[in-house]
């Protein structure tokens, strides 16, 4: 279960990582908490 616990969370943890990679570092808190509400919201 932990191996299956931890394979979901990096899954999961992906998309953050790809935005990451393609925003500006100076504006990283703004552009995750927009991409976490579009997530979140629905």
């Amino acid at each position: 279960m932990f191996g299956i616990g931890l394979a979901w969370a990096s899954i999961m943890g992906n998309p953050y990582v790809l935005l990451a990679n393609c925003i500006p570092p100076e504006r990283t808190g703004v552009y995750m908490g927009i991409f976490n509400m579009f997530i979140v919201i629905p």
